[in-house]
């Protein structure tokens, strides 16, 4: 993997995680 894919995957996996949490402290569940 070169540093571009992994800025990318940092990215996309931030940003993913980012929306989970919103949708659990929207359900109430953090």
């Amino acid at each position: 993997m070169n540093s571009q894919q992994r800025s990318n995957w940092m990215l996309t996996s931030g940003c993913n995680i980012r929306i989970l949490n919103n949708l659990f402290e929207k359900s109430g569940m953090m």
